[in-house]
């Protein structure tokens, strides 16, 4: 089977226009290990409108997005005389089932992975490299924003390609702000006002307790692409740009990720896993436990649906100090 990059109308404005009711973190169609030999040994002309034949696609979409996944599919076919897809939907334990697919023998020809994740599949030749696509096709990936592809890549080979890019924001409970008598955080981004400091402080006055803590300042970013926001928004770093070498134990990294861990063990504004155990974020988000949470823009509408919620973007206004400064 020949495989080819996909048509340019993938790009920068298709990913903007969509970012922020796609995703929740940057998805990437990935081509399988499966595919390999097939893609080096081709040698079809720069177009992928002579694919033909049948491929598998896996993704981990739930049911409410998979219209969207089908229709993507249908618009790609339609082009293609020929040419089937086999839509997987794994919703729940993907990668475990990805690893099991793998193991069988049975793995799909293209499926969606995560930043944190893909590197697991490069690093057992599970995936193979779209550079020599890229280059054969001459596939402009100028148009995309640089990080969201740099993201996948490893020692300049590229293992994927966006679907979309949607940044982590912060939410606000307008709602219990009023009721704590606490300003809001700025929602412009030259100002000042809004530091690590006054972050901790605003938590302190939304946290309600009693015999038990009823109502939390902020919910916990345990999540990979939660707490990294607070490492890289804290001018730290998780590994290199050749993802050779980690950075997690770098001064900068350690001090966001110790403000972390304060939060929920020192201040107390926070949740810790065994709480969330209990009452899981969602649940303590719509059920107004929580008046801060990080999350994607693109589920602000399933966050603001049972709350008076509003969005403050997580990245230059919290940079004003350190969060533990001395």
């Amino acid at each position: 089977m020949n495989i080819s990059v996909p048509d340019a109308d993938v790009n920068r404005r298709r990913v903007l226009s969509g970012a922020a009711g796609v995703v929740g973190s940057p998805l990437v169609v990935m081509m399988s290990a499966g595919c390999q030999r097939a893609a080096q040994e081709a040698q079809p002309p720069a177009s992928a409108g002579n694919l033909a034949g049948r491929i598998t696609f896996m993704h981990y979409r739930k049911a409410d997005e998979q219209p969207i996944i089908q229709e993507m599919v249908d618009a790609f076919v339609a082009r293609r005389a020929g040419l089937s897809v086999e839509v997987v939907a794994q919703p729940d334990q993907f990668d475990q089932k990805l690893q099991v697919l793998f193991a069988a023998g049975t793995a799909p020809d293209v499926y969606y992975s995560k930043p944190e994740s893909y590197g697991f599949y490069v690093q057992r030749g599970h995936m193979a490299s779209l550079t020599p696509l890229i280059k054969r096709d001459r596939y402009d990936v100028s148009d995309f924003f640089p990080g969201s592809v740099n993201q996948y890549q490893i020692r300049d080979q590229a293992y994927a390609l966006p679907r979309g890019y949607a940044p982590n924001t912060f939410y606000v409970n307008l709602e219990l702000f009023k009721q704590g008598g606490v300003p809001t955080p700025a929602f412009n981004w030259k100002d000042p006002s809004w530091t690590w400091s006054a972050f901790v402080d605003a938590a302190s006055r939304l946290t309600k307790r009693g015999g038990e803590v009823m109502q939390h300042g902020v919910l916990p970013p345990l999540a990979f692409r939660d707490y990294a926001s607070f490492v890289y928004s804290n001018g730290g770093e998780l590994w290199d740009r050749d993802g050779k070498e980690s950075r997690i134990t770098q001064p900068r990294a350690v001090e966001a990720l110790q403000f972390i861990a304060d939060l929920m063990h020192k201040h107390r504004v926070a949740p810790t896993p065994v709480d969330l155990k209990q009452i899981n974020e969602k649940q303590r988000w719509t059920s107004r436990m929580a008046a801060m949470t990080q999350d994607s823009a693109s589920r602000f509408k399933e966050n603001a649906r049972d709350v008076a919620a509003r969005v403050k973007p997580l990245v230059d206004a919290i940079l004003r100090e350190s969060p533990t400064p001395s």
